[in-house]
């Protein structure tokens, strides 16, 4: 297997630093080894010093002795003493400079008694000057006698320990010049060998660097090529280190995350992740590593989520790969944002989700509760419904709902939305929807939008929301609007866009199809009910005149009265019932074409007065029955209306009708008239025990009775169908009334238009109090 380069060199470098480390060893080991014997050289000389030292101070002491006992001046003793104290001194030092030495040591030690007797010999010599100078005694001949014998044997143990150390000294001096010659040796070979060995590895390493420079230039074409691969591809190519921080940043990896190259190479790559899931995403590219594979699908069957430079975070599939190189692991990641696949799969599982759970029920306040939490979170933040309750010549009747929020102050803010509701006059930009017929998308909500589309008493409310786009949608059935959707973000998510606006309409389609359905549920249990409350109505109310004509038949087919006198009270009985048939079966015949939109009614100039007066007189013989007084109070400067007599004095018959069943005797019945703009309001005000505050919504809803309170039981569709005649001629119907106060209904007609009786008033312009 060839020797890369790269190996070559770091052979050479380590030949190198390890025949400069042998070279260094052998020049430290050679140094110490001459410094070993260059102190031990010298460490000889200082032997044989003392030495000399010892035996000059030793002869200087005897000198002096003699000195003194020549001369007898005292100066000599003192300086013998010197003399004796230094040859101390020096024969310690040889003692110290020997300590290594056990035979030198042990000649110094049998020489130390010798010196110590001829030092005594010496100081008994000098004391005895006296006697000397009188003639020199036998004893201090001996003396000096014995002085010499012992400073010869001094003189001598000295020149043998300085002949050891002299051929100590010369063995050592040869060793050291040894040494000296063996280092140059080692040092001049090692030298050698270093040179040839560095000329070969560079004969070898330019070869190699010429192979190498071929290897980097067609090393460079392949990158340019896989640079221009990189800078087309429309996915995120990123290459980051074994720390992770980011090496390669393509123009894909710009276009998606938002960060020019310069700026994010270098950077951790965890500036790219949201922050919840960087502890999770480092834990994973660490186990990538370590793990046999090559290549993986980061998160596997699940998508991850990366950040932009501007904080937003999308979803991603990305794929990762490691390369081994020189310089440690290499991983490379491709990323491709699936934001828009993902937000179509998300609209489409939420539209499927829609169809599933709206047709799960055909309750009409269930359908609406569920239209508008379907489009949270997934769509927008919140949602609010409005549906056409009702729509007529008195306007328009909206009831609003509105989604549940997690924030708390987001939901009371809808609560109160809703609890409030929307006027048919109201700046809602939802109004405006339902007349154009066209949905809106609003990408950014300014707060002056706001202040400008809201009423004030709801403008905390809506800011509560914190809405920074919103989507209004018309609910369309065909070509009815039956209400609209409005769709809201906060600023804690991207905004809404035409995407979101396509599938807002694609919602609202299935929305409005499942409250049409429930409304047609609702309907249909409402035609059933009224079915059986009309079987009821005729089982029960025909009931007593047919069998008041059967009873009175039978008594003048079988007991027939004598006398035309006693038959016709029975005749006129007969024809009071079939009256009463026929007038309920006319109620039922007028409830069923008001219901069905085909009231007709003749529109001609009527006398107010005179109505009142034509309907009084019906009622008057019955009131005066019941003890009841029937008041007019007409306003003499009432104007002409424009009405169907007929069907007006069916209204006044229904109201007065309906208040002679509550009016207790004694009582009084006030009919009146007065003018109020383009309008005439006309008035049935009674004294009777009042109507409770639960019963006043219901008091025009067909067959509906206030159980318990009439002296008779009727159809329950007197007042409805006066709701129906008033709304025929345009006007309006209404009751004021409280428990134990009596009940004043009201409705009114239109003026008639003098000089242009064919012009009728336009419905649109009555709009007061709802029925």
């Amino acid at each position: 297997m060839p020797t890369t380069t790269a190996r070559k060199i770091s052979l050479a470098f380590a030949g190198g630093l390890g025949a400069l480390a042998v070279t260094a060893i052998a020049a430290l080991i050679a140094l110490q080894r001459l410094a070993t014997d260059r102190a031990l050289v010298a460490h000889t000389y200082d032997v044989r010093g003392e030495l000399r030292t010892l035996d000059a101070e030793l002869r200087e002491a005897k000198s002096d002795v003699r000195s003194f006992l020549l001369t007898g001046d005292s100066a000599y003793v003192i300086h013998y003493l010197d003399s004796v104290d230094s040859a101390e001194a020096a024969f310690a030092a040889v003692r110290r400079l020997t300590a290594d030495n056990p035979a030198q040591r042990q000649r110094l030690d049998s020489l130390r008694p010798v010196l110590e007797q001829r030092v005594r010999s010496l100081g008994v010599t000098a004391s005895r000057r006296s006697e000397v100078a009188r003639g020199t005694p036998p004893e201090v001949v001996e003396q000096l006698a014995e002085g010499e014998q012992l400073a010869q044997r001094v003189i001598t143990s000295i020149g043998s320990i300085d002949s050891v150390e002299g051929t100590l000294l010369l063995r050592r001096a040869a060793a050291q010049s040894e040494t000296e010659v063996a280092a140059r040796i080692v040092v001049i070979v090692l030298g050698v060998l270093g040179l040839g060995l560095a000329g070969a590895m560079y004969r070898s390493i330019g070869r190699d660097l010429a192979r190498r420079a071929r290897a980097e230039e067609a090393l460079r074409e392949s990158e340019a090529k896989f640079a221009g691969i990189l800078a087309i591809a429309a996915d995120a190519i990123i290459t980051v280190d074994a720390g992770q921080r980011i090496l390669h940043f393509n123009h894909g990896a710009e276009q998606i995350f938002g960060y020019p190259e310069e700026e994010i190479v270098g950077q951790p790559l965890d500036v790219l992740i949201p922050p919840r899931y960087v502890p999770a995403h480092r834990g994973y590219v660490d186990e990538f590593a370590r793990s046999p594979e090559m290549a993986r699908r980061m998160g596997h069957r699940r998508q991850v989520s990366g950040m932009r430079s501007n904080g937003e975070e999308f979803p991603a599939e990305a794929s990762i790969s490691k390369l081994t190189t020189p310089r440690g692991v290499l991983f490379t990641v491709v990323l491709r944002d699936v934001t828009e696949q993902t937000r179509h799969e998300r609209g489409e599982h939420l539209l499927a989700e829609a169809g599933r759970r709206l047709v799960s029920t055909l309750d009409y306040d269930e359908v609406l509760r569920l239209a508008v939490q379907i489009a949270v979170p997934d769509l927008g933040d919140w949602c609010i419904l409005d549906v056409i309750e009702r729509a007529d010549d008195e306007g328009i009747k909206i009831r609003r709902v509105t989604s549940r929020h997690p924030v708390q102050e987001a939901d009371a803010a809808l609560r109160a939305i809703e609890a409030h509701g929307l006027d048919d006059d109201a700046p809602s930009r939802v109004l405006d929807i339902l007349r154009t017929r066209q949905s809106e998308l609003l990408a950014s909500v300014s707060s002056d939008w706001i202040e400008a589309h809201t009423e004030p008493a709801q403008l905390s409310a809506i800011r509560a929301l914190d809405a920074r786009s919103l989507i209004l949608v018309p609910l369309l059935s065909g070509d009815r609007v039956i209400g609209a959707l409005s769709i809201g973000a906060s600023s804690s998510r991207r905004p809404l866009d035409e995407t979101d606006r396509a599938l807002a309409e694609a919602l609202a389609s299935r929305v409005t199809l499942a409250i049409e359905n429930a409304r047609n549920f609702r309907l249909a249990r409402r035609a059933t009910a009224a079915r059986d409350e009309v079987l009821s109505v005729v089982s029960h109310d025909l009931r007593n005149p047919l069998s008041a004509v059967t009873m009175y038949a039978r008594v003048l087919l079988d007991h027939p009265p004598t006398t035309e006198t006693e038959r016709r009270p029975l005749y006129q009985s007969v024809l009071d019932a079939a009256d009463w048939m026929h007038r309920l079966m006319q109620d039922l015949l007028d409830a069923a074409s008001i219901e069905a939109g085909r009231l007709s009614v003749e529109m001609e100039p009527q006398s107010v007065a005179q109505l009142v007066d034509a309907s009084v007189q019906m009622f008057q013989a019955r009131a005066d029955a019941l003890g009841v007084r029937l008041a007019v109070d007409v306003d003499p400067s009432a104007p002409i209306v424009e009405a169907d007599a007929a069907r007006v004095q069916q209204v006044l018959g229904n109201l007065i009708g309906n208040a002679l069943k509550y009016t207790p005797s004694g009582g009084t019945i006030t009919i009146g008239a007065e003018p109020r703009g383009e309008e005439v309001v006309l008035r049935v005000r009674d004294t009777g025990a009042g109507i409770a505050p639960q019963h006043l919504p219901h008091l025009f809803d067909r067959f509906w009775h206030v159980r318990g309170a009439s002296r008779t039981r009727g159809s329950g569709l007197g007042l409805a169908i006066a709701r129906g005649i008033v709304a025929a001629h345009g006007g309006r119907i209404w009751v004021d009334s409280a428990p134990g106060e009596g009940s004043t209904f009201w409705f009114t007609l239109p003026r008639a238009i003098v000089g242009a009786r064919d012009q009728l008033p336009d419905p649109t312009e009555h709009r007061g109090a709802p029925a």
